[in-house]
């Protein structure tokens, strides 16, 4: 199978390093590697955007409306989006190739058995793997089946519990996560979260009896009300909202502010995902 160079280079060394700490200090040490390549590019970006949207608040004001700003500001968010880089992407490439090796490979090569492996090794160890690719909308089911058989063959089969989270974006639903479970879900200025990204928590075994299963797994999930999303948005939001309390056993609703109008959105949109659930016979708590 014709692996680029970087691909390559990244699946020999988590496979060389067979101590959990030595991947989660490769990952680490990518992750600042990429961050620093971006950073001094992705601020500037940062700022033009906020000068264009302090320009469309002041229009507002004067009861103008300017198409070329609004233009302006989906083409610095196109940008933005190009421009970031971290390991969830690389990750995504891993999953991508299992999809597309199980599509077309009729013999199931050594390299096509490995790769839900590392993923489940990686998972077991605390890193977040994507689970919903939010640039293309997709749940590569057949990948993420593959990661929980994986996982299941090396801790057994346990009891789950999925807690999943919702809110506006920019509320801060990936540094709620992190705070209250110690997660390491990506949390910088002006980087979102796309898509939805999951993560595997082991529950003390003193708690367990008495909770009643044996891990979490929380589900970091993409905001609602996207700006660069304009007319798109209502649709998407649904749709991540019947994605993200159908998996859930509970899913948390995150509320930035008392702002009322924000408050009703979001519990509208919470309650269509439920009416949808009621279609398909299945009820989330």
């Amino acid at each position: 199978f014709p692996l680029n160079d970087l691909m390559r280079s990244v699946l020999e060394l988590l496979q060389d390093y067979s101590e959990t700490h030595n991947k989660l200090y490769f990952l680490q040490w990518l992750t600042l590697f990429f961050d620093n390549l971006t950073i001094d590019h992705l601020d500037k970006l940062h700022e033009r955007q906020r000068s264009l949207w302090l320009r469309i608040q002041t229009e507002k004001q004067r009861a103008q409306k300017s198409n070329s700003v609004q233009n302006q500001i989906e083409a610095i968010s196109t940008e933005i989006h190009n421009c970031t880089l971290g390991i969830e992407h690389l990750l995504r490439e891993v999953g991508q190739i299992y999809e597309a090796l199980e599509e077309t490979s009729p013999s199931r090569d050594s390299l096509f058995l490995y790769l839900p492996q590392i993923a489940a090794d990686l998972m077991i160890a605390g890193v977040p793997i994507e689970l919903m690719d939010g640039d293309a909308s997709y749940v590569p089911l057949k990948w993420v089946a593959a990661i929980f058989d994986k996982i299941t063959e090396k801790v057994g089969d346990k009891r789950l519990f999925v807690l999943s989270v919702l809110g506006l974006q920019s509320s801060g639903k990936s540094t709620l996560l992190n705070a209250l479970f110690g997660l390491q879900f990506t949390v910088s200025a002006g980087r979102c979260t796309k898509g939805a990204y999951m993560q595997l928590l082991k529950v003390e075994e003193t708690f367990t009896e008495e909770l009643g299963f044996n891990y979490v797994l929380v589900v970091d999930t993409e905001g609602l009300r996207a700006p660069e999303l304009n007319n798109k948005s209502q649709n998407w939001d649904h749709e991540l909202a019947t994605l993200v309390i159908g998996l859930g056993n509970l899913t948390l609703i995150n509320i930035f502010g008392e702002n009322p109008s924000e408050i009703q959105d979001i519990l509208q949109i919470s309650v269509q995902a439920f009416l949808r659930m009621k279609q398909v016979k299945i009820s989330p708590s």
